[in-house]
């Protein structure tokens, strides 16, 4: 994932961009928690809480299918949320 590779990189801008990107174009739990997890390491506590939240609920309307196919990014945003 290109936002993924920006960050690493250090490219705080370009990965902003990438993710923005990503989230309008395959919005999916594993771009949310880590967009959440980025929005986060920049010092963006309430837009990353916010997110979390957001994605969470989300989660919870999806179907048992589709739930089980996002476990892991569920549970890691429920388990992020923790530390907050």
């Amino acid at each position: 994932m290109l936002a993924r590779a920006a960050e690493a990189a250090g490219d705080v801008a370009a990965a902003e961009k990438a993710y923005k990107e990503l989230m309008l174009k395959s919005p999916s739990m594993e771009v949310k928690y880590h967009y959440a997890h980025f929005l986060y390491q920049q010092g963006r506590d309430a837009e990353s809480r916010s997110l979390l939240e957001a994605s969470l609920v989300e989660g919870r309307r999806l179907p048992t299918h589709a739930r089980k196919l996002n476990k892991e990014w569920l549970d890691r945003m429920s388990e992020a949320l923790r530390g907050f």
